[in-house]
């Protein structure tokens, strides 16, 4: 009877050692993506993505790839990864097909899903239900929209700088990343459901909800992966495995978000916010989804572009210094600096936009399944039902895009700008779903850092220097570490 059970335990090995070695040689030799370049790790099977993945390292482990094999790489057995600036037009534009026809490539269906199987909010859907939540969340985004938020940031912001002048008398030196993380959520939480949350108020300590859009967003991103093995492995633990994310991710979030929107749907707002403008064309379950999906992304991409220009700058005290001095020689005080004054900020913005190309915001790709037919991309066909991406972070850090990829040169985006390199900078996407919040994310960072170094004169503490700040494990957003800094009231 043993040996019998021996004999079936080495039958059982041997089939699925030649069901893995089937599988990798299919992938390697007679895949529809076999002609293109990769090692023979990402051909064979997705595992050694998962793995980075999970490493947080797999967008640094995707531009070496790029490196070595070029524009054009195979990370997994069906993804193409691109650092070609053409392709954000050929996989998120709209492609002139083989077939002579126009057409924009659908998102890939499992990286939108998962987590969020049944959403139904702006970022997931297509056709006819994504244009009308567009359509409804547009009214909040345009220009008169945001002058019309202007007081409210312009409030936040002295709230921050008192926030930190309180710091400064306790703490010579301290981490203003909470500070910075904080106010974003305050602004957030203003623009989309009206509510004052006040985390600003909690100094040095995060709010609650700040601390769950960090966890959401690396669990989520863990999870997806999850769902790229074998239906025979993710179909028996689906239900399992995407509750536990629910609940150590994305839900403590929604339990906290969800009875203040629906708190606001219950009263009449003076004042627009973005329910307001959601109102007339969506339901209260479709308000719900997008005003929880918004208050989480807009946050983290907007304390992600606060920090991330403010380290830079801080990396070289005479960049800092010229950014500064735009400042405080354009505004005499600190009431003058509004929205319409602070587009004047050439070279803050010059700034900003060279610290979002070295810490975008969203570091991964957002992937794209090529349609029935197949397509060409950068020259090449690719066929129907292949994963097709562009990785924010190799496409920046390519030097055949960028002159000295690797620095911090707000320069190049000044006067005659380099023509590859405002091709291949595309980091709130690009197309007909190019991030609807570019503009907002942009004024909120330009108008906030304007009062921020017109008030204090800043300097990067040692504990933040050769600690890994600029390549830290990147799952869908950067984690970052603290920011530590010195801080000195304006004389």
């Amino acid at each position: 009877m043993a040996r019998a059970q021996k004999i079936g335990l080495v039958e059982l090995v041997v089939g699925i050692i030649a069901l893995v070695g089937s599988y990798a040689i299919y992938n390697i030799f007679f895949h529809p993506l076999r002609q293109y370049p990769g090692p023979w790790y990402t051909k064979s099977s997705r595992l050694w993505f998962i793995v980075k993945v999970f490493r947080g390292t797999v967008v640094y482990d995707i531009k070496q790839l790029h490196d070595k094999y070029g524009d054009i790489v195979r990370v997994a057995p069906n993804e193409l990864s691109y650092t070609n600036p053409d392709a954000w037009q050929e996989v998120y534009g709209r492609n002139n097909r083989d077939v002579g026809k126009l057409a924009i490539f659908k998102k890939d269906p499992t990286f939108y899903s998962g987590v969020f199987a049944e959403a139904n909010f702006y970022a997931d859907i297509e056709g006819e239900p994504y244009k009308k939540q567009k359509k409804a969340l547009l009214g909040g985004m345009t220009r008169k929209a945001n002058l019309l938020q202007e007081d409210v940031l312009l409030e936040i912001s002295g709230r921050l700088i008192g926030s930190l002048q309180s710091s400064t008398v306790s703490e010579p030196t301290f981490d203003i990343h909470p500070y910075l993380q904080n106010a974003a959520m305050d602004i957030m939480m203003r623009l989309i459901i009206g509510l004052d949350l006040q985390a600003i108020h909690s100094g040095d300590v995060p709010h609650p909800t700040t601390v769950t859009t960090d966890r959401a967003f690396r669990l989520s991103i863990l999870y997806l992966q999850f769902r790229r093995l074998s239906s025979l492995i993710t179909d028996p633990l689906e239900n399992l495995v995407g509750k536990l994310t629910l609940r150590f991710g994305m839900l403590d979030y929604m339990d906290f978000v969800t009875p203040l929107v629906q708190d606001r749907l219950k009263s009449s707002n003076p004042r627009p916010d973005f329910v307001s403008y959601m109102l007339p064309y969506l339901t209260t379950e479709e308000i719900t989804k997008n005003a929880i999906m918004l208050t989480l992304a807009g946050s983290e991409s907007t304390v992600s572009v606060l920090s991330s220009t403010l380290y830079f700058m801080l990396t070289k005290p005479k960049t800092f210094l010229l950014a500064q001095q735009e400042v405080r020689n354009l505004f005499h005080k600190a009431s003058d600096i509004t929205i319409e004054g602070s587009e004047q900020l050439v070279y803050l913005q010059a700034c900003i936009t060279e610290a979002i190309r070295l810490f975008p915001p969203f570091w991964g790709a957002a992937p794209r399944e090529v349609p029935a037919g197949g397509a060409v991309i950068c020259g090449k066909y690719v066929p129907a039902k292949s994963t097709v991406s562009v990785y924010h972070w190799a496409m920046y850090q390519t030097e055949r895009n960028f002159h000295d990829a690797s620095e911090f040169k707000p320069e190049r985006w000044l006067g005659d700008k380099n023509e590859i390199e405002s091709k291949a900078y595309n980091p709130f996407s690009f197309g007909p779903r190019i991030c609807i919040g570019k503009e907002i994310s942009l004024l909120v960072t330009r108008l906030t850092l304007a009062h921020l170094i017109w008030a204090y004169d800043f300097e990067l503490s040692t504990e933040s220097i050769g600690t890994g700040w600029e390549k830290p494990p990147a799952y869908m957003a950067p984690t970052r570490h603290p920011l530590f800094i010195k801080l000195r009231a304006r004389n």
